[in-house]
């Protein structure tokens, strides 16, 4: 593995070649790029070449990967919720840490303060715009609750009330609902939720309900905002000596 924090940049030995990861430090993400000999940075190209003792021999022992395994970094690069349980409609990991939908390919005048553009459009609340704003989501995903099934087996809410998920890992809004009740808000959950695990209120669950969450992951790819839509709804069941 050889990496420079200068440039951002990590590369990967797969077989004979060499595979770029781009890290991305405003979002803290890697994204594959084109083969290791080069790469353009502030608009001139720089050379990199591993030090002898980080030759092909020794990196096929630390990174004996084919191309395709390299795909886990970037499907962990976006989230999905891990507790309370969501009630999976797929079993293929990339497609549940996929957005469901690129709004910057869809006719949205994306900008980096969702907020702003949230309130100049008519939108109450972060749900509002997710529920009700015209766009496709992924073919075979409810356009509701994306990848999960509100009707599946009720989870039991967690004890101390907490949430977990794989962490936010790029700017955006982010809410969670249950029922009706909004019991999370944050403008920009990469900082407002920094651990993976965080306290919400469960009590508006009476008997059974459902869990909803959305966040918008604001990027800034490709000289342009994008805005990639995440939701999961989740059923639970409550417990009179949960608290």
């Amino acid at each position: 593995m050889y990496g420079s924090n200068e440039y951002g940049f990590m590369s990967l030995q797969a077989s004979k070649d060499w595979i770029k990861l781009q890290y991305h430090t405003a979002d803290k993400s890697w994204q594959f790029g084109e083969t290791f000999n080069s790469t353009t940075v502030g608009g001139s190209t720089r050379h990199f070449h591993p030090p002898a003792s980080m030759a092909p021999s020794t990196l096929t022992a630390l990174c004996g990967l084919s191309a395709a395994a390299l795909a886990w970094p970037l499907a962990n690069a976006h989230q999905v919720v891990l507790l309370p349980e969501p009630q999976w409609t797929t079993d293929s990991k990339e497609i549940k840490f996929n957005p469901l939908a690129f709004l910057e390919n869809q006719g949205f005048k994306t900008q980096e303060d969702f907020k702003a553009w949230r309130t100049q459009n008519g939108y109450k609340t972060l749900r509002d715009f997710m529920e009700h704003a015209k766009y496709n989501v992924t073919e075979g995903a409810d356009f509701s609750c994306g990848w999960t099934n509100p009707k599946g087996t009720p989870q039991p809410i967690p004890a101390g009330g907490i949430m977990r998920s794989t962490g936010y890992t790029h700017d955006g809004p982010c809410e969670v609902w249950v029922a009706d009740t909004r019991v999370y808000q944050g403008d920009n959950c990469h900082e407002s939720l920094p651990r993976k695990e965080y306290p919400i209120d469960y009590s508006p669950c009476k008997g059974t309900c459902v869990l909803y969450w959305y966040w918008l992951g604001v990027r800034f790819l490709k000289n342009s905002y994008s805005w990639q839509v995440y939701k999961e709804c989740i059923p639970l069941i409550s417990n009179s000596t949960t608290k």
